[in-house]
């Protein structure tokens, strides 16, 4: 197999953190690595487990998979479907896309045949494959809509990296034209198994040597988009509806990160990297609809250091919003501001993934939806010089957060309390410089907004 690739918050003087992933129980074939869940709508998403053995170092993968995942109900369930018969040396999954609950696309390598792409139509009843043109590797397909597609192979021969297309749902796909692909820098430079990113007609890769390729025209002509100066390590990319690029970096050396952040017509780079950056970014993901940006990280194997970060003005602050639950959160995938998965990364051969992790929002979801919560709010006194006191009057137990921003919406401070009612709490403002902030309390449900002067 080719290379795979502060907030501190405190309520009664004891850290908490509100649940925002609900673990859902999946079962995969053979002791697996979860991977990449990709939710189709509200309800469809599949995903796949790379399956692991035992070595000197922890666990290895291994060439045995032949199972994808399938939830049809939002993920409360999964269905194992098999798709090949193990024949010969088997091979590995690069990835898992679907149209619907019946379209479904897995991009496999088999040890003996090669790059092959395997299609279902019923559901996985039925199953058919072909090589769709790619020679040596098939990383990823993905789709535009119902009918449009593409494909994304290594170098052929000629040191060009293979696109594929389809307009027929995928039934069909052919080989763009040479001149419309992209040239290797190496002969050891090759795609990356399920790494893209689309918005709207556009496409971004990366490939080994890190470099991001860029497609605004479903694929058929493409660039190369230089990665920040200095900036070095393992990189994932995303984008945002406003087609803002995102590169995050690992250091595994140094255990830290950095994110870095470009417009779409602007080649410079804008680091939005948190503030406590220690461990690797594991997972990723601007949540569609918004300006949220969702980020999971961690040190492999130490559950204590893994986190879920969160921000709500586009990288400029974050926020810690899950942390100390003895998990270790993976890649994140969304379909809408309410749907969305991350995987579960397993902490060693005798603990595989058995889990994923389902997004519920709370309570980050009422500053995505802006509904107006039903709660009585009083904050007090106001002016006020050193302490804020704020109190929530409800008859509803929820998990909240308690914000301070300044005029220009940046994050000043932030309080989370956890499956509570009626609470009150203080916090401290000493420190702020004289003038108007606003506070805001928000659980799932929504949020209240209150203004407040500091003297």
């Amino acid at each position: 197999m080719r290379p795979f690739l502060y907030f501190l918050c405190v309520f009664f003087s004891l850290p908490a953190t509100a649940q925002i992933w609900d673990t859902k129980d999946i079962s995969f074939p053979v002791p697996s690595q979860g991977w990449r869940v990709r939710p189709v709508d509200d309800k469809v998403a599949t995903t796949f487990g790379y399956s692991i053995a035992p070595d000197s170092i922890g666990y290895q993968f291994t060439n045995e998979e032949k199972t994808i995942q399938r939830t049809m109900d939002g993920g409360e369930t999964w269905q194992s479907i098999s798709f090949k018969d193990i024949q010969g040396d088997g091979g590995f999954i690069c990835d898992v896309v679907g149209i619907d609950g019946n379209n479904l696309f897995v991009s496999y390598f088999d040890n003996t045949d090669g790059p092959i792409l395997y299609k279902t139509f019923d559901g996985g009843v039925t199953w058919s494959k072909d090589n769709a043109g790619i020679t040596y590797f098939l990383n990823w397909v993905s789709f535009f809509d119902k009918s449009n597609g593409i494909g994304f192979g290594d170098p052929n021969d000629s040191g060009l990296f293979e696109i594929i297309y389809t307009s027929d749902g995928g039934h069909t796909w052919q080989t763009r034209d040479s001149t419309q692909s992209i040239m290797s820098i190496a002969t050891d430079e090759y795609g990356q198994s399920g790494e893209f990113t689309t918005k709207g007609d556009h496409v971004w890769t990366r490939t080994n040597y890190n470099r991001i390729l860029h497609s605004s025209d479903q694929g058929i002509t493409w660039e190369v988009i230089m990665i920040p100066t200095g900036a070095g390590g393992q990189l994932g990319i995303q984008a945002d509806d406003s087609l803002n690029l995102y590169a995050g970096f690992s250091d595994f050396d140094n255990n830290t990160f950095t994110i870095f952040k470009k417009g779409i017509d602007n080649d410079e780079w804008i680091e939005i990297t948190p503030t406590d950056n220690i461990g690797y970014i594991t997972g990723f993901k601007p949540i569609p609809s918004s300006k949220v940006l969702l980020l999971d990280s961690g040190i492999y194997q130490d559950p204590s250091t893994f986190k879920t970060w969160a921000s709500t003005d586009g990288g400029i602050s974050w926020a810690v919003v899950a942390a100390n639950e003895g998990l270790q959160y993976g890649y994140v995938e969304f379909y809408s501001p309410t749907t969305g998965y991350a995987c579960e990364i397993p902490r060693s051969f005798e603990l595989p993934t058995t889990k994923v992790f389902k997004f519920n929002g709370s309570p980050i979801s009422g500053i995505l939806n802006q509904n107006k919560l039903d709660v009585a709010v009083s904050i007090f006194p106001n002016p006020a010089s050193n302490m804020l006191n704020v109190e929530v009057s409800t008859e509803k137990i929820a998990d909240y957060w308690i914000i301070i921003n300044d005029i220009n919406g940046g994050l000043i401070e932030k309080q989370i309390i956890t499956n509570q009612g009626s609470f009150n709490t203080s916090m401290t403002i000493a420190d702020l410089p004289i003038g108007e902030y606003s506070v805001t309390i928000s659980t799932k449900d929504g949020l209240v907004s209150k203004k407040f002067t500091k003297f």
